[in-house]
């Protein structure tokens, strides 16, 4: 019987207990190289299979997708989402600095930026059975 130090060694170095034999996008919750081409491809990946189902309200189904980013340490805020058409989210850093620094003044908080410089583009429509078909992409 394997100790489970063994087994989360495995994982970590072969990912050899990946779900669906494809490696994670991450080794742990914000542990994700954003800068990486690879990464973001896989990324984009998970929000394709995470929007190709049909839904019945586009706006429960970009909350899903934001609650998914946020594994892979992404955010972004929400807002009001069209029925049709296309709606970006400017995504940021899932991990915001908030609080006091030495020099922040006593009636101030210091915040740091959490801006990644990528957008998140959402495609809305509808089809023939009256779900809402979403397409994502980031750039």
């Amino acid at each position: 019987m394997k100790k489970f130090k063994d087994i989360r060694n495995t994982i970590t170095e072969t990912h050899e207990y990946a779900i669906g034999n494809s490696p994670s996008v991450g080794y742990g919750r914000y542990q994700v190289d954003k800068g990486d081409e690879e990464t973001l491809n896989n990324i984009q990946q998970a929000i394709n299979h995470e929007l190709s189902k049909g839904y019945m309200n586009p706006t429960s189904a970009i909350n899903n997708l934001r609650t998914k980013l946020n594994f892979v340490g992404f955010d972004f805020d929400l807002k009001d989402v069209p029925t049709s058409g296309k709606v970006s989210f400017p995504l940021k850093n899932a991990t915001e600095t908030f609080g006091k620094k030495v020099d922040t003044p006593f009636d101030e908080f210091a915040k740091d930026d959490s801006s990644t410089g990528l957008t998140l583009t959402v495609t809305i429509s509808q089809d023939d059975d009256s779900l809402y078909k979403l397409n994502g992409k980031i750039s």
